[in-house]
């Protein structure tokens, strides 16, 4: 299972009325993954989106936490490809 599923499945879980904001924004960095060329700099900052969009819908802090690690991890991944 790749990081942004992981993403997904723990926004998924939640049950959110704005889950749809948060799809929007994983189906755009795995756009940007399977476009096979990513743009470290854009998926650094739809990462930062989707943290943000947590913060602001007052996620529980665990899973701000556990976001906020997956999505490191995945711009991680994507710098050093680049």
């Amino acid at each position: 299972m790749n990081l942004v599923t992981r993403i997904e499945k723990a926004i998924v879980a939640l049950d959110l009325d704005s889950q749809g904001q948060f799809i929007a924004l994983t189906n755009a960095i795995e756009l940007q993954l399977e476009s096979g060329a990513p743009v470290p700099d854009v998926v650094r900052l739809l990462g930062e989106a989707l943290l943000a969009l947590a913060q602001a819908r007052h996620s529980p802090q665990q899973t701000q936490i556990d976001l906020a690690r997956r999505v490191s991890a995945l711009h991680n991944r994507v710098s050093k490809k680049a």
